[in-house]
């Protein structure tokens, strides 16, 4: 079910590739174009007012996309020519709630790494190392389970922390394997980037803006797909249906 739920989020992005193009081409790419010219040369410990402006405007633009893209898989809202429309309160919305689950991963952590480090202890050199990918791993899930609060927020359907919770209740192995498979999926595409150095940089910094812009897309896709499976009740469409806003 994992890979089923990973996949679906994938499959949104390129069987709609024309809506994804036009609801984050410009919002994501000229920030991003604009922050990195910026920036390259910069002293990093004293960004000009220019560069903080466009830091905050590439941040603006990705909440934008998310909360379009949630909005066209769950409400079938089409972008208005290059862009999508702009929900001024639900972009807000949509911050404040990412917000508030940032300040709930830190108890997380520390309640999680409180219960594990004892047993990582026990296990030695080995039980340090696998400490790390086992709270990574299970804040993913709690995270996830929470995270559907974002795209309720997006299409102005509120939802609480607790019903999020309980509406995802016996699908944390599910869940788990989501989030495996997402990690590993992140590590397989960063791993041209970061071989193509020296005179093919250039290539490294187009592929990872690529597939950064391409990691938002999927990353808000889950979440749809979550809401949309646990909130909503719909079917995950099979393997050979073309999905689209309409299908999840």
């Amino acid at each position: 079910m994992g890979l089923r739920l990973f996949l679906h989020a994938v499959r949104l992005v390129f069987d709609n590739l024309q809506y994804a193009f036009r609801i984050s081409i410009l919002l994501y790419f000229v920030p991003a174009i604009a922050a990195y010219s910026l920036l390259s040369g910069a002293d990093v410990a004293s960004p000009s007012p220019l560069a903080v402006l466009v830091s905050f405007l590439a941040g603006l633009g990705s909440l934008w996309i998310a909360v379009a893209w949630h909005r066209f898989i769950l409400l079938d809202e089409l972008p208005v020519g290059w862009l999508p429309r702009f929900h001024g309160d639900r972009i807000l919305a949509y911050f404040g709630w990412s917000l508030v689950l940032s300040l709930l991963s830190i108890p997380v952590v520390l309640l999680v790494a409180l219960l594990v480090s004892p047993v990582a202890l026990l296990g030695g050199t080995l039980g340090a190392v696998l400490i790390f990918p086992v709270i990574v791993f299970i804040l993913m899930v709690v995270l996830y389970r929470l995270a559907l609060i974002l795209p309720a927020a997006a299409i102005k359907r509120p939802l609480r922390l607790g019903e999020a919770w309980n509406a995802t209740r016996g699908a944390s192995g599910d869940i788990l394997a989501l989030a495996f498979i997402s990690a590993i999926a992140a590590l397989v595409i960063s791993i041209p980037s970061m071989m193509l150095v020296g005179s093919l940089r250039p290539l490294g910094i187009i592929w990872e803006a690529a597939t950064s812009w391409l990691a938002l897309l999927v990353g808000v896709g889950i979440i749809t797909t979550l809401y949309g499976h646990y909130i909503e009740g719909r079917p995950l469409p099979s393997k050979t249906t073309p999905i689209t806003s309409t299908t999840l």
